[in-house]
């Protein structure tokens, strides 16, 4: 993630901390809520004013926060969607490299003209038939066109629907996910939201499961448990009911306290601009 050198100084930084009544935290409001951006890869969400105070760890009330990125041009909200303004043409370089990554990669430059004819060696059958020598071409067509047409039994599993990433995830869900510890490993955050689904199916309540991803997360955190290890998020929000476990922290003794900590995600894309966020209280309070 690209920031300016003079983000601290920028005048339009400065309006945002008036807008929000001279809370100097606010830089650091707007490093997360663009943290976030390529976290997901994408600038456009549907979440509620408060999923966006849950982004950016304000301290202000989430109507105020909103208005205040939307009156100093840093947010748009068109119904249930926000789109986060001018990240994207900070960061030009950065969204074309997605873009070339989901089609495949950049073309290559001088593919080989085949002129519509195959390449490689053919195969050692080349101009014999193969198969079984009574089976016409007609008969073949056949056999595919009705296996192609077959329905699979009552209760046989079918095809998978594909999973449009980005989508359908409610804004509860997104807000929650965004503070799940990082994992190394992998972590479906489809498989995720369906547990999720189905806890509050069964009775959950959206509060349940956010304060036990909070409370997980500061246990992460404070027992300086190891990113391998961090809990799949389809497994705590599984029947097993880890969002109800207490996740107590350890006592860390004295000697142990200055060791580095796991991070989650969030905090994780923070660090990258620590040099700059370390500079905000020293500017604005030598002002």
């Amino acid at each position: 993630m690209i920031v300016d050198p003079d983000f601290l100084d920028h005048w339009r930084t400065g309006w945002l901390i008036e807008e929000l009544g001279g809370d100097k935290f606010a830089p650091f409001y707007l490093l997360r809520l663009w943290g976030h951006c390529q976290t997901r890869k994408a600038t456009r969400f549907d979440i509620p004013p408060q999923g966006l105070k849950g982004i950016c760890k304000a301290e202000c009330a989430a109507a105020d926060l909103e208005r205040a990125l939307i009156t100093c041009g840093y947010l748009a909200r068109d119904g249930e969607t926000v789109e986060v303004l001018k990240w994207a043409e900070q960061n030009a370089s950065l969204m074309a490299a997605w873009d070339n990554g989901s089609k495949g990669g950049r073309p290559k430059k001088n593919p080989q003209e085949t002129h519509g004819k195959p390449t490689g060696n053919p195969p050692a059958t080349a101009g014999q038939a193969t198969g079984n020598p009574d089976e016409t071409d007609k008969t073949r067509e056949d056999k595919t066109g009705e296996e192609g047409n077959k329905t699979p039994a009552a209760g046989a599993p079918g095809p998978s629907a594909p999973c449009s990433a980005g989508k359908g995830y409610s804004a509860d869900f997104e807000a929650a996910w965004s503070e799940y510890p990082a994992r190394a490993g992998g972590n479906s955050k489809a498989d995720a939201f369906k547990a999720w689904e189905a806890r509050l199916k069964s009775g959950a309540t959206v509060d349940e499961l956010t304060d036990g991803v909070r409370r997980y997360a500061r246990f992460v955190e404070l027992s300086r448990t190891e990113p391998r290890f961090v809990k799949q998020a389809a497994t705590f929000f599984g029947p097993g009911l880890h969002y109800q476990d207490p996740w107590t922290p350890p006592v860390i003794p004295a000697h142990h306290a200055g060791g580095p900590a796991p991070v989650s995600r969030q905090s994780a894309l923070e660090s990258r601009n620590a040099a700059t966020a370390a500079r905000v209280l020293e500017k604005l309070n030598a002002h």
